[in-house]
């Protein structure tokens, strides 16, 4: 659970805004009905469970009367909020299971996971304590882009390409065991596009030519481009769902044509069925004929 500074506006907000309703409630009551604003503090103190002897509060004293039916149901309403923040916090830790699921940083570029194609690997290992179930992977490639039009204007856009369901490996998984090591897979030539770019490469390890907007006239200065993972399913012991966004980069170009490619070249070591430590997740080796 998070709080900013919207939040504590907002209570704050809403706390000054009861008391000072309540206070002219007060005012205007008395002003009609001597001693009808006792009435009002017997009221809220009802509703918070408090017992005010008649003597704290005397009718003639309006101002007084108003300040403190102020105070009252700034106190009351602030004891349910914190009410309300603690059974937030409860559910938030007790019941949304803390899914422990890890992945490489890095992931990795091989030749050797399914012959004749190259693909993009990125390791999972499940450390929850526990099976996680009706597990469901799915992938975009984010484009991040800086690109210049014709007439010498500069534009920065981020593009979404969808990986096709089919491509994924897998894209769904019944159970993730805990500690069983699973290799997240898409084919580095896996055909992306969407409305603005319909037949879009990635085409690792070379430079970046072609800007996505090139339909447009745009000509590519800079790009960043990263595998976006959303995994979600259930974890048994809490029978909760849950979603873990993990993002991995791709490559990169910089404006003076430098290309940096962020994924090893080779394969993910080969791990035991249970892996000891996340350490492990990290592990590749190069591959002969590859580099």
């Amino acid at each position: 659970m998070r709080f900013n500074a919207p939040f504590f506006r907002t209570v704050g907000l809403y706390l000054a805004a009861m008391a000072t309703i309540l206070a002219l409630m007060w005012l205007v009551l008395d002003a009609f009905s001597l001693g009808a604003g006792m009435d009002l503090v017997r009221g809220v103190a009802a509703i918070l469970n408090i017992n005010i002897p008649d003597s704290m509060v005397s009718s003639s004293e309006t101002f007084r009367g108003a300040f403190f039916v102020s105070v009252l149901t700034l106190l009351g309403v602030t004891i349910l909020i914190v009410h309300v923040i603690f059974e937030a916090r409860v559910t938030e830790h007790l019941i949304v299971p803390k899914v422990r699921l890890v992945t490489s940083r890095r992931g990795v570029w091989s030749n050797s996971w399914a012959p004749g194609r190259e693909h993009i690997l990125v390791r999972l290992v499940n450390f929850q304590g526990g099976d996680l179930v009706d597990v469901e992977i799915a992938c975009v490639v984010s484009v991040e882009e800086k690109n210049v039009g014709k007439d010498g204007d500069e534009d920065q856009f981020i593009c979404y390409f969808s990986v096709p369901a089919e491509a994924v490996t897998p894209a769904r998984a019944l159970v993730l065991e805990d500690r069983a090591p699973w290799s997240i897979s898409i084919p580095a030539d896996v055909k992306l596009g969407n409305s603005l770019a319909q037949d879009y490469r990635l085409e690792l390890g070379k430079p970046i030519v072609d800007s996505f907007a090139k339909a447009k006239g745009r000509q590519l200065v800079s790009c960043k481009r990263k595998l976006e993972i959303l995994i979600k399913g259930m974890d048994v012991d809490s029978y909760a769902g849950f979603v873990v966004l993990r993002r991995i980069n791709l490559d990169e170009q910089s404006e003076g044509g430098i290309y940096t490619l962020h994924l090893h070249k080779g394969a993910f070591k080969s791990l035991p069925l249970r892996v000891s430590s996340t350490a492990d997740v990290e592990q590749y080796v190069s591959v002969a004929g590859w580099s």
